[in-house]
């Protein structure tokens, strides 16, 4: 369940894209993100001591763009975002949606047990980040992968600066309220509870499109 209760930061980056790039580019800013939003893991020794396991590192030099960055030496997060990003390629490289364009979203969430029983948790988002991607052509490709890469540079860098001065973030939780705030599934990496998925452009118009479709029906053809 998804709610709206807490006023989650919004974080949007709209980015041109070619076929090649698409996927450097996407694995650079969401390992990014991770390397930010995660720690070692916890280890207590009762309900409210604890200390944090070391997290190590990797540098990735991309091989279309020009770029490094930093990733978490977690092989099952990398795979994980792996998985996400080919995906979302895919469905990007669809006719339906290579000129309408899509984002990416990684939404970073807190649970909330229920008051009354009988109710299920609270999913509240308190950090959303969006990645809107369109395909382009382009007369030089050297050209707009050098201007492409400065491009995700900035990115980082703001995405950086952005985690720096956030005004929110859960607090560190007892013992048992852990899975509240933290993804425990990994083995060697605690990020923060998240979520990853999809959207296209294509789809927002759709029911538009359905409505005014019935609209015209029932005014010109009624029944």
């Amino acid at each position: 369940m998804i709610s709206g209760v807490m006023n989650a930061k919004s974080h949007k980056f709209d980015i041109n894209v070619d076929e090649s790039s698409c996927e450097e580019l996407l694995s650079a800013l969401m390992h990014t993100l991770f390397f930010h939003r995660s720690t070692g893991r916890f280890r207590y020794s009762g309900e409210n001591n604890y200390s944090i396991g070391s997290v190590g590192f990797i540098d990735v030099d991309c091989k279309v763009l020009d770029l490094t960055y930093v990733k978490s030496d977690c092989a099952e997060l990398h795979a994980k975002l792996h998985r996400e990003i080919v995906n979302f390629h895919q469905q990007l490289m669809k006719p339906v949606n290579r000129d309408s364009g899509g984002q990416l979203h990684l939404e970073f969430f807190e649970k909330r047990r229920p008051r009354w029983p009988l109710r299920m948790e609270e999913n509240i988002p308190w950090e959303i980040w969006t990645f809107q991607l369109k395909m382009v052509d382009f007369y030089d490709k050297e050209q707009f992968l050098q201007q492409l890469s400065s491009t995700i540079i900035e990115k980082i860098l703001l995405i950086s600066e952005a985690i720096t001065s956030t005004e929110y973030v859960p607090k560190i939780p007892v013992l048992s309220d852990l899975n509240l705030i933290f993804d425990t599934s990994f083995t060697n990496l605690q990020p923060y509870l998240h979520r990853i998925y999809s959207t296209f452009n294509d789809e927002t118009s759709k029911p538009v499109r359905q409505v005014m479709s019935r609209m015209f029906s029932d005014t010109y053809f009624p029944v």
